[in-house]
C-alpha cells in the first residue's frame, strides 16, 4: 500500500469535551537534566518514505507562510504534490523527486476560518476535516438525528462544499500526557520559550487531572498558573531542562509535517508508535475550536495517559540522530489520531528552544 493510500483521511469521530484553558507550572529551584524517553525505533518503512518526504519538508517550510497556502502531500515515495490557490500549474524534479504545483480553490487559512465559525455556530459539530482537492469541509456529528439542511451554514462561502457525515462520540485520551519529562501523575513533551528574555516551559497536556497533580519534573518542584486553551498546552518552567532525548538532540528546526509524512508519537501508555500525517481539521471543544492534524496507519497507537505527548520526525542516522518537534498529541479515535499542530503552538509565541 502506497503512503496516499495509507494517509487518505480516515474519518475521525471524536468528543473533544471541555477545554477548561491550560495550565502553566513554574519552576523553583531547578537542576540541569536531560528530558527522559526511550528512544523511538527506524521503522523498516522510513528508507521507503524518507526520499520524498525530505524533498516535502522543504517545500512545507518554504510555503507555509505564503499566501494561499493549503498543504504538502507525499504521494509516493518519489513524489510531491503542492496545493496552493494562486501558482501556475506546472511539473519539476528536485532531488530526484517529481514536484507538481497544483492550484486549488481554498487555503488552509480559509478552511481554518469557516471551520471554527461552523463549529461555534453548530454546537452538535465535533470535527470538521478539510479536503483540499475536491473544495470540501467534512464536518462530523455524533447525534445521528442532525441532517444538513438543520445545520447553520451562514459561514459557508459558496464556493466551498459540506459534506455531513453521522459518527459516534469519541472520548479525549484522558489526563496524563506523553512522556519527555516526567511529573508527578502528569508528563511533558517539549522545552519551549517565549518572548525576550525568555520565558522557559515545558508543553504537557491542558487536562484538568494533570493540573491537580503536578508536584515535580525530574525531581523539579512545580506550582500552577493559568493558561492557553487554544492550543491544549499545559507549561511547566524549565529553562535549565535541556532538549536532549536519549542521545537525540533537538534539530534546530520545527513545525509540521507534511502530508504523508512519517510520524513518531510517543504516549506513556504506548510507548513509541509511527505513523502517518493525514488532513489538516479542526476540533471543537465546550470554549475553544482546537487545530489539529489526523495521524494514521503505521503503528501508530493511542490511550488514556498518551494526551500531551510529542510528535516527532527525525534525520541523522546513529550515534547522530536529531528529532524535530511536530505537535502535541490530543486524542484518538480507533486506530486514527489527532495532535495539535506545531504552527498552532508557535502561532502563540511558544517555541521549542
Amino acid at each position: 500500500m502506497s503512503v496516499y493510500q495509507r494517509t487518505m483521511n480516515r474519518r475521525l469521530a471524536l468528543s473533544i469535551g471541555s477545554c477548561i484553558g491550560a495550565l502553566f507550572l513554574v519552576t523553583k529551584g531547578a537542576e540541569a537534566t536531560s528530558l527522559e524517553a526511550h528512544e523511538p525505533p527506524i521503522s523498516g518503512e522510513a528508507s521507503t518514505t524518507l526520499i520524498s518526504q525530505d524533498v516535502a519538508d522543504q517545500l512545507m517550510r518554504e510555503y507555509e507562510r505564503v499566501d494561499g497556502f493549503a498543504d504538502v502531500v507525499i504521494t509516493s515515495p518519489t513524489s510531491v504534490r503542492v496545493l496552493l490557490t494562486d501558482i501556475d500549474e506546472r511539473e519539476v524534479v528536485v532531488e530526484g523527486v517529481t514536484v507538481v504545483y497544483q492550484r486549488v480553490r481554498h487555503s488552509r487559512a480559509d478552511y481554518d476560518l469557516v471551520a471554527e465559525r461552523v463549529l461555534a455556530d453548530n454546537p452538535d459539530l465535533q470535527l470538521a476535516s478539510y479536503d483540499f482537492e475536491r473544495s470540501v469541509l467534512v464536518l462530523e456529528t455524533a447525534h445521528s438525528e442532525t441532517t444538513l439542511a438543520q445545520l447553520d451554514l451562514a459561514a459557508m462561502p459558496t464556493s466551498m462544499n459540506v459534506e455531513l457525515l453521522h459518527s459516534p462520540p469519541i472520548e479525549l485520551d484522558a489526563a496524563q500526557g506523553g512522556m519527555l519529562s516526567v511529573g508527578s501523575g502528569c508528563t511533558t513533551g517539549f522545552r519551549m520559550k517565549r518572548g525576550d528574555p525568555p520565558i522557559w516551559r515545558l508543553t504537557s497536556a491542558n487536562h484538568s487531572v494533570c493540573g491537580s497533580q503536578w508536584t515535580t519534573v525530574n525531581g523539579v518542584p512545580m506550582t500552577l498558573q493559568s493558561g492557553l486553551c487554544s492550543i491544549d498546552n499545559s507549561f511547566a518552567s524549565g529553562s535549565s531542562l535541556s532538549t536532549v532525548l536519549d542521545g537525540m538532540s533537538f534539530s534546530g528546526s520545527q513545525g509540521d509535517p507534511p502530508s504523508g509524512a512519517l510520524v513518531y508519537k510517543y504516549g506513556v501508555i504506548t510507548g513509541w508508535t509511527f505513523g502517518y500525517r493525514g488532513s489538516p481539521a479542526m476540533g471543537s471543544s465546550t470554549y475553544c475550536s482546537i487545530p489539529v492534524y489526523l495521524y494514521s496507519g503505521g503503528t501508530f497507537a493511542s490511550s488514556g495517559g498518551d494526551s500531551g505527548g510529542p510528535y516527532i520526525t527525525m534525520s541523522g542516522s546513529a550515534p547522530s540522530i536529531a528529532y524535530t518537534p511536530r505537535g502535541t498529541h490530543r486524542g484518538h479515535a480507533g486506530s486514527t489520531l489527532y495532535g495539535v499542530r506545531m504552527s498552532s503552538i508557535n502561532a502563540t509565541g511558544w517555541y521549542v528552544g
